[in-house]
């Protein structure tokens, strides 16, 4: 029992002392590709304006090196302007030093470029639909319920004898409006 347990205290002090290398490693491969990162902007940036427009991205991209680096950090860019969206995260039409590094980071390895491009782009896509489907939507029921409110009050003064000299115009505007918004949708 004292031998299996000094063997036991060994390996877990191994182990321990292993997780803490892997994890300095990470950190170090970190900081390695932080760095270069940076430099590969730098290079990116032909007009030295601190900032990357996608025709400066898409022109340093077609260079094998950089894709080779690229692929070396885990991303693998075969849609720019997907990849240049992704990185612009203010959506001013450049990208800036930090936008570059951090997005680059945030999207390296985990899944390829292309799936994280595809599915971005679907998400921006189908949310621009759902706004769109929203409005309609939303104006059609204003104006449905605008419609029966005008077509209770004509029902109300017929059923108290008032005159409804607007009547059958109402019926007509009505029937007609709402036919309209109820078949658009």
């Amino acid at each position: 029992n004292i031998i299996t347990g000094i063997f036991v205290s060994d390996a877990l002090e191994v182990a321990s002392n292993d997780k803490e290398l892997v994890e300095r490693k990470g950190r170090v491969r970190d900081e390695e590709t932080l760095t270069i990162l940076r430099k590969l902007f730098l290079l990116a940036d032909a007009d030295d304006s601190g900032s990357i427009s996608f025709s400066e991205l898409e022109t340093f991209l077609q260079r094998a090196d950089v894709r080779a680096i690229f692929a070396t950090h885990g991303l693998e860019v075969s849609n720019p302007m997907g990849f240049f969206r992704m990185l612009d995260v203010d959506h001013d039409a450049e990208i800036e030093i930090d936008e570059f590094v951090m997005g680059c980071m945030k999207f390296r390895g985990v899944a390829k470029t292309v799936d994280l491009e595809t599915l971005a782009h679907q998400t921006t896509r189908m949310v621009a639909l759902l706004r769109e489907n929203t409005l309609e939507l939303h104006t059609a029921l204003i104006s449905a319920t605008t419609l029966l409110k005008d077509h209770m009050l004509c029902m109300e003064n017929r059923l108290l004898g008032l005159p409804d000299q607007d009547a059958d115009m109402l019926n007509i505007k009505a029937h007609g409006q709402l036919g309209s918004s109820l078949r658009s949708h």
